[in-house]
């Protein structure tokens, strides 16, 4: 019999796919506040970052990836909607 795979809140089946054991551990208990020595920031830019690089005891920078949007067309050149 199959295992019925949880979902998170957009849909998708396996939402860590780049976080194992204790990475995931850590970043749930963040989330959630049980761990509250670690703040996750986005700072997209150095200029943003600089602050919370110089005010930090030690900063561990993660990167993530998104994938590029890639338009596909039949053969009349029509936009195909895919998902």
């Amino acid at each position: 019999m199959e295992e019925r795979k949880k979902k998170n809140k957009d849909g998708y089946i396996y939402s860590f796919t780049g976080l194992r054991g204790d990475a995931k551990q850590l970043y749930d208990d963040v989330k959630s506040g049980r761990e509250k020595r670690v703040a996750f920031i986005k700072a997209v830019t150095p200029e943003l970052q600089k602050s919370h690089v110089e005010k930090a005891d030690i900063v561990i920078w993660a990167c993530g990836y998104q994938t590029n949007h890639i338009k596909i067309y039949d053969v009349s050149k029509k936009e195909l909607v895919l998902s």
